[in-house]
């Protein structure tokens, strides 16, 4: 057993009330908190002695085993977290009839819950049981938990119906189990208080979300005066949007409708929903222009409308989206310069967006100087379209993470100043008409782990022996036949195709983050992937969060089951979209997009 900080107790010297982690009133303790303490092997035992404990916090630590017996002695205790641990066993927490707080959230815990509820609901007010083994119903446990308002009871392995007084409360999420039934309205009061509530990913007959309704958005959505939370997403909704009142609901700051059949315009109406920060309907066939009164909505922050229908040109309005972090307009028809008119006027508009990804429209122009006066982004994707001139150097003055122009019409040099961008991961340049000497000092992007210079036949100069750019394989120079390679490179198809050959499209997914919100305890962060980039793009697959933090192709495998067909929520036509899960128990949508 490594006991971590627990090691530092027992000092004959120190009164207990003075060790690491122990608090106390009077000579008596009413604390113990060992959180992220690396302490592993069995929990401790004889909490017998503690009669006057009211906060246990063992959280973040790797204790195995089971829970011991006679933590149901301690009848004071108010506060109890032993999450992300590997505990298992059966929870029987008899006795503590005083519990305010449990979280046992992330462990191996298996076996029904009976023991435990109803028998210490008396003032229970939160509980999450997530991500453990938990088996058996949830019908009638939580009847005379009267003061519960959030009960997280996702990713176990319940079965039966659904507990019918969830509307009661004010988050509720019972996500990934093995539940059946239906959701009918009248489990839903008119004083309905629910904030959160996420019932996918199991076999009701009325589930929300990853489901085949039809028709249009159900009434009873309009009731939920109170939620924040809206997703609805892929289901074969075709209209209700106006109709079920879901967009006269004042509370809600994250809307998710994507993956469905929706037609038509864009209703206007959302424009009015002024505490919206995430806006999510892509995949469905919106059709006309963006509303101008979209740039109204300045708290939003994430604004999703790719693979679409739309067309016509960015809104100017668009300018005014200051709180905007991420834009994403892929693959519909859009024309006019993109996002460069909304950002001509003032500096203030320069701070419209970290992520841009407006590629597969039929966008044009020339880019302006004063790109280089947005400082706030990371990551710009402006790959299949018809963007032409030369590249402004003023580029190199952006801190990008991504820069993708794959698939346009640019010429001219390429920019040299691209080579001040220390931070940049990938650099997409391919299918171009960029012309003149490579700029050798792109070499020093020594962070640069995905390249593609290809298909630009009128570029010369010499490639080091050296350095970062030495570390690609020969797909990223392809058809460049004046671009002197390495000799370890020497062996390779390197010249460009004749007038009666194609050049090989290849078909690879475009990945976008994940929406991160967080500042809500539910883990249904929305990561999808999809669309189309350069035809000699670099298989390796990296999603990059909003919080800067990045996932390998590895990690999605693991969340993914290598993609089995276990985790499969819906087939598209440029794709299939898996459910995951993350080693820290964030739940996420990966859309694995076909090559061909």
């Amino acid at each position: 057993m490594n006991r971590g900080r627990f090691s530092d107790w027992n000092q004959p010297r120190t009164p207990p009330c003075a060790w690491p982690g122990i608090s106390c009133f009077g000579d008596r303790v009413t604390g113990i908190d060992l959180s992220g303490s690396e302490i592993s092997g069995g929990m401790f035992g004889n909490f017998s002695a503690f009669t006057a404990l009211t906060h246990l916090n063992l959280s973040g630590n790797t204790i195995s085993g089971e829970i011991p017996a006679d933590l149901g002695r301690c009848q004071n205790l108010k506060f109890l977290n032993l999450s992300h641990n590997l505990i298992a066993g059966e929870l029987n927490l008899t006795g503590l009839n005083k519990l305010e707080v449990l979280d046992v959230s992330l462990n191996r815990i298996s076996g029904g819950i009976q023991l435990t509820f109803p028998g210490i609901c008396d003032s229970l007010v939160l509980a999450n049981l997530s991500t453990n083994s938990f088996t058996g119903s949830v019908f009638y446990h939580f009847d005379s938990c009267w003061n519960l308002q959030f009960l997280d009871l996702s990713a176990n392995n319940f079965s039966g119906n659904v507990w019918p007084g969830f509307a009661r409360l004010r988050e509720f999420s019972v996500s990934e189990n093995q539940l059946v039934g239906a959701i009918f309205p009248a489990k839903f009061p008119g004083n309905c208080t629910l904030k959160l509530l996420d019932l996918s990913g199991n076999a009701f007959a009325e589930n929300w979300s990853t489901n085949n309704f039809e028709g249009d958005i159900q009434d009873i959505f309009g009731r939920f005066n109170q939620v924040q939370f809206l997703v609805l997403h892929s289901n074969s909704y075709i209209g209700g949007m106006i109709s079920s009142g879901i967009l006269n609901l004042k509370n809600i700051s994250r809307l998710d409708l994507s993956f469905n059949n929706f037609s038509g315009p864009l209703p206007v109406e959302i424009s009015y929903m002024t505490s919206l920060k995430f806006l999510i309907l892509a995949y469905n066939q919106f059709t006309g222009k963006i509303p101008l009164e979209y740039g109204n909505l300045q708290g939003l922050q994430a604004l999703d409308l790719s693979f679409n229908l739309l067309n016509g040109s960015l809104p100017r309005s668009f300018g005014n989206l200051s709180s905007l972090l991420w834009l994403m307009l892929a693959n519909n028809a859009l024309t006019g310069n993109g996002i460069f008119p909304a950002c001509a006027g003032g500096l203030r508009t320069f701070q419209i967006s970290g992520y841009v990804q407006l590629s597969g429209n039929q966008l044009s122009g020339e880019i302006p100087i004063e790109i280089g006066k947005m400082q706030n982004f990371s990551m710009l994707h402006l790959g299949i379209n018809g963007f032409f001139g030369d590249l402004p150097p003023e580029i190199g003055l952006m801190p990008l993470v991504v820069l993708n122009i794959s698939q346009n019409k640019f010429s001219g040099e390429i920019p040299a100043e691209i080579g001040n961008i220390k931070c940049l991961q990938t650099l997409d340049l391919s299918c171009n008409n960029f012309s003149g000497a490579f700029p050798a000092n792109l070499n020093n992007l020594s962070e640069l782990n995905k390249f593609n210079v290809s298909y630009n036949p009128s570029i010369t100069g010499k490639i080091p022996i050296t350095g970062q750019l030495a570390t690609f394989e020969k797909e990223s120079f392809l058809g460049d036949p004046f671009l002197r390679l390495p000799s370890f490179l020497k062996n390779t198809t390197d010249s460009p195709t004749t007038k009666n050959e194609k050049k090989p499209m290849k078909r690879s997914p475009v990945y976008t983050p994940e929406y991160v919100l967080k500042d809500t305890k539910v883990q249904h962060d929305f990561l999808s992937s999809s669309g189309t980039s350069s035809p000699c793009l670099s298989s390796t697959v990296k999603v990059i969060r909003l919080d800067k933090a990045v996932f390998t192709h590895d990690d999605i495998l693991k969340a993914t089951m290598n993609f089995s067909d276990d985790r499969v929520i819906r087939r598209e036509g440029f794709g299939t979209v898996y459910r995951g899960l993350l080693p820290d128990g964030r739940k996420v949508a990966v859309k694995r997009g076909y090559r061909g």
